[in-house]
């Protein structure tokens, strides 16, 4: 009678082991659930944040770079105003040179053309006839030593110009430089400041949340998965199938798969898998005849 009071109080202390232990793996699991929900929802607000960034980004990069051009077309058309506009000066400073040697050659020819008729006057013995020969051989003189003083002035010019307007464009183009390494800078500027503020998650921190990715109640072996490729996205894993395997045979909900996976030797992903889908076919056929 003792023993049998015995044995009754020890199945009624292991009967309330029991149901403590499923008590407390109940609010494990359910701890569990909740803690793998928040950091869910933490991650994919994360993402939702990063990626509003990126995009803003990307939209100032975009206005950035408009700006940029729209500073360069407008640097190209000062640079061609300004230029015609220098050409101009420098040929309405010639025309005014030019014109003002072509009067000072006038007056010059005249004063040369009265000295000669002078001379010639002075001279009675010669007869008219040599006179008028020589005055029209020393007039073809001075009017051919004045166009070559002209040609002479015009090829001058024409250097000056030419030379000055390389000047010219060369300033310009330096000031064209500047002002593009001045543009690119600012680029450089916002991409760097970009890339050390952004807010995003090092692959270490996308490791230990592939690490603790589990597969979900409801969640089929196909979806789990799924989802465990998206999580080592940014992982950087060389040898992704290996991982894969490791995390679904850690990560299972069914038990009994995962005992008789840990089980077998020389598993690989794709056998892995069969074995899953096969279970997991067999366990809905089940279910659904036991209704």
């Amino acid at each position: 009678m003792q023993e049998h009071e015995q044995d009754s109080e020890l199945r009624e202390q292991m009967s309330g082991y029991k149901r403590m232990r499923r008590q407390h793996q109940k609010q494990l699991m359910a701890l569990e659930n909740k803690l793998k929900t928040e950091m869910d929802d933490h991650r994919l607000r994360l993402d939702k944040d990063l990626e509003t960034q990126r995009n803003n980004f990307a939209a100032e990069m975009e206005k950035l770079v408009k700006k940029h051009q729209a500073a360069m077309e407008k640097e190209a058309k000062v640079m061609a105003n300004e230029e015609k506009k220098f050409q101009q000066h420098i040929q309405t400073q010639q025309k005014k040179e030019l014109n003002s040697f072509l009067e000072s050659q006038k007056r010059e020819y005249k004063l040369r053309k009265e000295q000669l008729k002078e001379e010639l006057s002075e001279n009675q013995s010669t007869p008219k006839k040599e006179k008028q020969e020589w005055l029209s051989k020393q007039k073809e003189n001075i009017q051919h030593f004045q166009a070559e003083e002209e040609a002479n002035l015009l090829r001058r010019q024409r250097q000056y110009l030419e030379l000055e307007c390389r000047r010219f464009k060369r300033r310009m183009l330096l000031a064209r430089h500047n002002l593009e390494q001045d543009l690119v800078r600012e680029s450089v500027l916002q991409r760097t400041l970009w890339t050390h503020y952004a807010p995003r998650l090092s692959k270490y921190m996308r490791t230990h949340e592939f690490n603790l990715c589990n597969q979900k109640e409801g969640e089929t072996i196909n979806q789990y998965v799924a989802a465990l490729r998206k999580a080592a996205a940014y992982c950087e894993f060389r040898d992704l199938d290996e991982l894969l395997l490791d995390r679904i045979i850690c990560g299972v909900r069914d038990i009994s798969l995962q005992r008789r996976l840990l089980t077998k030797t020389n598993l690989t992903l794709q056998i892995t898998l069969d074995e899953a889908r096969a279970t997991e076919s067999l366990t809905k056929s089940t279910e659904t005849l036991q209704r």
